[in-house]
């Protein structure tokens, strides 16, 4: 159909894709004026073989991703997991870093020297467990973004 369509001089729609001027260049090797007496003379087939195998491998890569849309996915993950990290640590600092200085006053009020730092050890473990919980509360409440954004990229057949 093509090749009916360039020897009518009708270009389809898709005339501006690569495909699009790599079956006009297989069509047309074939049909280019030469000097000899019959007026049209067909090129060696190894031209046209040669466009033609470059014309399969283009329609092989047909399925090729986007790389714009990949670049966007990668931003959007980048985005979440930097809002992901900083509102885990912020969670995790509102109840360590309240603890860490009514310890730090509570122990340096009763022990000097090293027992204070044995103290605030001793005081914060509770609340170094709870500030943990709180971290993965965050990171849990973000999972299915972020699975929702690594299914599109994978979907998507970036690398």
């Amino acid at each position: 159909m093509a090749k009916i369509l360039l020897l009518l001089g009708v270009q389809p729609p898709f005339t501006t894709s690569l495909f699009w001027r790599l079956v006009k260049a297989a069509v047309l090797v074939g049909h280019t004026s030469t000097t000899s007496q019959t007026g049209w003379n067909t090129e060696p087939f190894d031209v046209k073989r040669l466009l033609l195998l470059s014309l399969l491998c283009l329609v092989s890569g047909s399925h090729a991703m986007d790389y714009v849309q990949c670049e966007a996915i990668q931003r959007a993950a980048a985005r979440l997991k930097a809002a992901m990290d900083t509102e885990a640590l912020a969670s995790q600092n509102a109840i360590i870093l309240p603890a860490m200085e009514k310890a730090k006053a509570k122990c340096s009020a009763e022990f000097g020297g090293n027992g204070v730092l044995n103290c605030i050890g001793i005081r914060m473990a509770s609340y170094e467990a709870e500030g943990v919980l709180a971290r993965e509360a965050v990171i849990e409440k973000y999972a299915p973004r972020v699975d929702r954004v690594l299914a599109d990229y994978e979907a998507m057949g970036c690398y």
